[in-house]
């Protein structure tokens, strides 16, 4: 998203932005700083670079905005990420067809040695016989190879589970789920460490999780990596959406930022950064997990950039409404 500021737009702003502040909540407000400090609106964008506003220091102050140096990082990540309870049966009924097609495969297999042993022996087995032989193994062959492609590409690493597995999922004793990374998380491998996983909708509804391999398909709206994932049956119904917490083995090297600092444009996610003394840029930027509590950023921010750590809503709301004059 491009936004152009406008040109003179002060009273749509001041009260786009005290609407967005009532409504967002994105700026909290100061340490001792009064009700009107905290509630004054932010000064209208003037021309310049895309994504950019104008941002002095006593305006910054009045509207609560804080900002702090970005700081090197290495270390252990976590990667938050959400997850979706599978219905199992699909996967089910796909090792069921795959089964039986071996099963016409293997019988057509024999079918035809059968015939051609008969036709060598002169016994009663004409080639008309051998020939229906020979056609009902090729369709009995693809029929298996078109099971297999459909187990495979639909379900990946779950297409070589055992039948414990398959039992496990009959039973509900094991539910299936598959996890959704945020965009520019990867994972090399599964991590050694069981993953945590909560009910959206009811915290109180814990397990750990334990990631079978990479899923085949993702979230057409996050278009992040995902993964495919065991935990225990009974707690989490069909369709329930969780939260998931991976602790990532190895350490990701950039910078440290606040969680708060970070926003999601268009399942992207960005800083503002204070580009000069009187001037903020949203920034697009990639993370690689999370560590104690900050974002660890890969690139986009480098150590000592200075980025805003509240009231990240208000600056974006100004970008919002000073497009939209910018329109009218």
């Amino acid at each position: 998203m491009i936004v152009r500021p406008a040109r003179s737009v002060p009273r749509l702003l001041t009260a786009a932005l005290l609407a967005a502040a009532l409504v967002v909540g994105g700026c909290r407000r100061a340490p001792g700083a009064g009700h009107e400090a905290a509630e004054a609106p932010l000064p209208p964008p003037e021309n310049g670079a895309p994504r950019r506003l104008a941002l002095s220091a006593d305006a910054a102050a009045r509207a609560g905005i804080r900002t702090e140096v970005a700081v090197p990082a290495a270390g252990g990540r976590e990667i938050d990420a959400f997850a979706t309870v599978l219905d199992p049966l699909p996967l089910l009924a796909a090792r069921h067809a795959l089964a039986a097609a071996r099963a016409c495969a293997d019988t057509a297999g024999r079918e035809l040695e059968r015939m051609l042993r008969l036709r060598r022996e002169d016994e009663n087995a004409s080639a008309r016989d051998v020939e229906a032989a020979r056609a009902a193994l090729a369709t009995a062959t693809a029929a298996l190879a078109d099971a297999t492609a459909r187990l495979r590409l639909g379900w990946g690493p779950l297409a070589d589970a055992g039948d414990a597995l398959a039992g496990e999922l009959l039973d509900g004793t094991t539910a299936l789920a598959r996890i959704d990374l945020p965009p520019g998380a990867h994972l090399t491998a599964p991590p050694a460490a069981a993953v945590a996983v909560t009910a959206a909708a009811d915290p109180t509804l814990r397990a750990t999780a334990r990631l079978v391999g990479r899923a085949p398909a993702t979230d057409p709206a996050l278009q992040g990596e995902s993964w495919l994932a065991a935990l225990p049956g009974g707690q989490f119904a069909i369709g329930m959406v969780l939260m998931a917490t991976l602790a990532v083995d190895g350490a990701a090297t950039g910078v440290a930022v606040p969680v708060a600092a970070v926003v999601w444009v268009d399942a992207a996610p960005a800083v503002y950064l204070m580009t000069a003394a009187d001037e903020v840029e949203r920034r697009q930027i990639t993370v690689a997990g999370r560590d104690r509590g900050r974002w660890i950023v890969t690139a986009g921010l480098a150590p000592g950039d200075r980025i805003v750590t509240e009231g990240t809503a208000r600056l974006f709301s100004a970008e919002l409404f000073s497009a939209s004059a910018a329109a009218d």
